[in-house]
């Protein structure tokens, strides 16, 4: 993975108040981030520094490799998107919206429709096309706002609480659309979120932030999978499948969105898998503390 930011002894301060103080952090490219922590965390704060829509007090950004200053900040900002948690549509059509970064690119009209019928086709919106887009609803109104990011050309997406004012079904279907634009476009994606789900269906990554200040950067040992019996035998697919080798399980809780398994490696790691799908969730209900999981071959991984 090669290195997308790289922040140093970066501080923030509002009214005599330090917000955010991150002695280093390195953010790799191509892969989704979860950056989580209460309010006033100074998780948005972040997100602005590395939007290019503020400066640091002190310390220094790198993006890509080039030192961002307040002079050249200008010209990074078309490669980074930020999508607040409610995103503002311009009056007129939706379409309209996902055109818009595209006539100020100065996009022939007709190349300019097609690539956003293109893009709202991507993100299940097509059929809305000419609908008012102020009136769209949240989940809508978030997908709508993913199309006008990759409109202007985006390779960075920058999401604050892309689920916090969506029903159970939007929700579902933001997910999976951010998963399959992460794997299919290669987009570097970071989210802020309260959503605990999100962890294990998107994240690989998480940075934790509480009072300003980084507390851990990890990777996400949350995966979701599918639980199956198969002669007596459990196995288990799932995302980002590695080689784990037998899985023991040490805990099993039901959840609202569904069953989390807490598993230990036979290199004696940590793991969670959170399933959802009916099969795995009648297989799991004949699943005890002694049963041992057998992982299926990376062909056979969640959204692999």
């Amino acid at each position: 993975m090669s290195e997308l930011y790289a922040l140093t002894g970066l501080r923030r301060v509002f009214a005599g108040r330090e917000v955010l103080a991150i002695p280093a952090l390195t953010i790799e490219a191509g892969l989704i981030y979860g950056l989580l922590g209460p309010n006033g965390a100074g998780k948005t704060t972040l997100m602005k520094l590395l939007a290019f829509l503020e400066t640091p007090d002190e310390g220094q950004i790198v993006f890509r490799g080039r030192r961002v200053t307040p002079q050249n900040m200008a010209g990074f900002r078309s490669q980074v998107v930020w999508s607040p948690q409610s995103p503002v549509m311009f009056t007129g059509t939706l379409r309209d919206n996902v055109e818009y970064p595209l006539k100020l690119k100065k996009v022939a009209n007709p190349e300019r429709r097609r690539r956003a019928l293109e893009l709202l086709d991507l993100v299940g919106l097509a059929a809305l096309a000419e609908a008012p887009a102020r009136r769209l609803s949240g989940g809508e109104a978030q997908r709508g706002s993913l199309a006008r990011a990759l409109a202007a050309g985006a390779e960075v997406l920058l999401l604050d609480e892309p689920t916090a004012n969506v029903d159970a079904q939007a929700r579902r279907g933001l997910v999976n659309l951010v998963a399959s634009l992460g794997r299919d476009l290669h987009l570097s994606i970071i989210i802020t979120t309260h959503d605990t789900g999100l962890d294990a269906e998107l994240c690989r990554k998480k940075i934790e932030l509480r009072h300003g200040h980084l507390v851990a950067v990890e990777e996400s040992l949350t995966r979701l999978g599918r639980l199956r019996v198969e002669g007596g035998r459990y196995t288990l697919a799932f995302q980002e499948c590695e080689s784990y080798g037998s899985l023991s399980v040490t805990a099993l809780a039901n959840h609202q969105d569904g069953v989390r398994l807490k598993l230990t490696t036979t290199d004696r790691r940590a793991l969670e898998v959170r399933l959802e799908d009916p099969a795995s969730l009648e297989a799991a209900g004949r699943l005890t503390l002694s049963d041992t999981l057998f992982p299926r071959s990376a062909d056979d991984a969640v959204g692999g």
